[in-house]
């Protein structure tokens, strides 16, 4: 195990952990969207039920 080896190792696992912060991030934003117009459909509805 030389040193370029080790320095190879540490980069593939950054790159792993980039990727999965990426999709976790994209995720949440997703989630983040849909529960946003959910709310305002919900919203909308309360607001045009009144008279």
């Amino acid at each position: 195990m030389n040193n370029e080896d080790n320095y190879n190792e540490q980069y593939r696992e950054f790159k792993i952990n980039a990727i999965h912060s990426w999709i976790v991030f994209g995720l949440l934003i997703d989630i983040g969207l849909v529960l946003k117009k959910f709310f305002n459909i919900e919203v909308y509805f309360k607001s045009a039920r009144q008279p």
